[in-house]
């Protein structure tokens, strides 16, 4: 019991908020019995009251209203984003950026993915009401966007994700290469582009007392709120800056290490679905590890080598889990390029105050950060890591991590064992994979007789997010033989030596030949009865006659032969 005691509070408050959290699926009851535990048995008193009330109000509320961010047209729906998730809205319901929606929202399961931000769907009656302050900032937010684009004559196209978060402009093979260099982060507002922005107020300002210099960064950190178009993970990184900047102003003394935690448990009180959104769990792992392992007193070199090996820990494990994919270089690589990225920012806020005169030096920082990304995705394509993990794993990975910097002294080196989750051996593949994309997207995967093949015919979008991931699985990047035909795209990561596919191994692909035991078919309902025979098994998306040698991937799912 003593030493239950003797367990500092935040920590007993984080673990309440985690178990919360994960209780918020299954009952709503449980969620809040613990999350009050959390508040009113870890804060002083009467500070627990208070929160504990501002708990129960909040979710009471929480899933009634949501703030529109951005609208995406369909043919019969809306898709209508949130700062936390979308939702698909009839188009007879008028709804427009600064809208607020009032209605008994609720997470859809089935459209949500684990670790992406979910989609709602709503009971009753839906209420929409006008907000004008927000229409104007969001307005301003895509003019703004819009206008570096076409002023450029399309040219300037990364600049809009690192100041306002919108990436619609870039290019699939210039996302391709910030993914391949490990460089992705920098694509997606947070914590980082508060560290970058509160750095430039710190230095353009440097002639202010450092008092009145985080006073403005501070307010910078909340502007840049508004400016991310009240984006989450912005949310939660500004709001943590400029508490920590205010405390200084105040002569307030803050254990950042406490703090980071508390502000974790409290987010996940504030919004439980959080624990399962990836770029929370991204963005406060980096911030972590950073901070314990961070010391006062390193030099330059050495806190940028820090800053990058720390974040990099827990961040690599759960990339590999979600998204297949890391480059451990990517800490040398955020070092090389992080100075530009700063004067890219630095030139998109003046583009903000004055665009017509900033425009010009933009595009040409633009050009030089864009140049360096595609160079260095080239040169580090070799560390290029192309492989899921299992979710164990993962989960044993960051906890020895988080375990090893909880640790003091130089017993903390012993995290950078984490890194070693690279060479975590893929799963053994079967001879032949023919998985569930989409009716219009094609794909296999051939491993036999020591030579890898591979064939993928469709959108962007179905080879990114479904064809990858299985590809991923197996942790191979290279193929020998095969074709990748991405319509409106290109493929960037799978390497291919020699390029064809009329020569798979035992399979034939929409042409019969007696050598084939697997014919695969990119056209639907192409099977006719002469085409059935005992020694060929046909693959295919749905076809109008049926037997038991032809495998139609829309009822059967994803199809192994090993």
């Amino acid at each position: 019991m003593e030493k239950i005691k003797k367990i500092p509070k935040t920590y007993i408050f984080l673990i309440l908020a985690v178990i919360s959290a994960l209780l918020y699926p299954f009952s709503k009851i449980l969620f809040i019995i613990t999350g009050l535990s959390a508040v009113i048995f870890t804060i002083n008193k009467p500070y627990n009251l208070f929160f504990a009330l501002v708990f129960i109000v909040i979710h009471l509320t929480i899933n009634s209203y949501f703030i529109v961010v951005d609208t995406v047209e369909y043919e019969k729906i809306n898709s209508v984003q949130f700062g936390s998730g979308k939702c698909y809205i009839n188009k007879n319901i008028k709804i427009f950026p600064g809208n607020i929606l009032f209605g008994n929202f609720y997470i859809d399961k089935e459209k949500s993915k684990p670790f992406f931000k979910p989609v709602y769907i709503y009971d009753g009656k839906l209420s929409v009401f006008q907000a004008p302050v927000i229409s104007k900032i969001l307005q301003f937010r895509s003019d703004m966007s819009n206008y570096l684009f076409y002023s450029s004559g399309g040219k300037i196209t990364v600049a809009q994700a690192l100041i306002l978060g919108d990436k619609k402009f870039i290019s699939d093979n210039l996302k391709d290469a910030y993914t391949i260099s490990g460089l992705f982060h920098l694509l997606s507002m947070s914590g980082s582009h508060v560290a970058i922005v509160t750095a430039i107020f710190l230095s353009v300002l440097f002639f202010l007392p450092l008092k009145i210099r985080f006073i403005a960064a501070s307010f910078g950190a909340l502007f840049l709120i508004m400016l991310g178009g009240f984006n989450i993970t912005v949310i939660r990184a500004s709001i943590f800056a400029a508490i920590i900047m205010m405390a200084y102003v105040f002569d307030l003394k803050v254990n950042s290490k406490k703090f980071i935690l508390f502000i974790a448990g409290l987010f996940l009180l504030v919004s439980p679905a959080s624990i399962n959104n990836i770029s929370f769990l991204m963005s406060f792992g980096a911030v972590f590890g950073i901070i314990y392992m961070m010391k006062s007193g390193y030099g330059i070199i050495k806190t940028a080598i820090i800053t990058g090996t720390a974040a990099t820990l827990i961040t690599a494990p759960l990339s590999m889990y979600v998204f297949g994919t890391t480059n451990h270089l990517s800490i040398l690589s955020t070092m090389i390029v992080s100075p530009v990225i700063y004067l890219h920012i630095l030139f998109a806020i003046f583009a903000l105050i004055a665009p017509n005169t900033a425009a010009a030096p933009l595009l040409i920082i633009e050009n030089i950060s864009n140049n360096m990304v595609y160079f260095i995705a080239k040169i580090t394509y070799f560390s290029f890591i192309f492989k899921t993990i299992p979710f164990y794993i993962m989960a044993f990975t960051i906890f020895f991590t988080v375990w090893t910097l909880f640790m003091t002294g130089r017993k903390k080196i012993l995290s950078l064992l984490s890194l070693l989750i690279i060479f975590y051996p893929a799963e053994k593949p079967p001879k032949y994979i023919f998985p569930e994309i989409s009716p219009q997207d094609k794909g296999f995967i051939v491993f036999s007789n020591n030579k890898k093949e591979i064939f993928y015919q469709g959108s962007e979008a179905g080879f990114r997010y479904n064809f990858m991931p299985t590809a991923a699985k197996y942790g191979v990047k290279v193929f020998d033989y095969g074709s990748i035909t991405v319509f409106g795209g290109k493929n960037n990561y799978i390497k291919i030596k020699n390029i064809g596919k009329d020569n798979f191994t035992n399979l034939c692909l929409n042409e019969y030949n007696k050598k084939c035991s697997y014919f695969y078919h990119t056209r639907s309902n192409s099977i006719k009865n002469n085409d059935i025979h005992d020694n060929i098994t046909h693959i295919i998306w749905k076809n109008n006659i049926s037997d038991k040698s032809i495998i139609e991937i829309s009822k059967y799912g994803s199809f192994y032969v090993k």
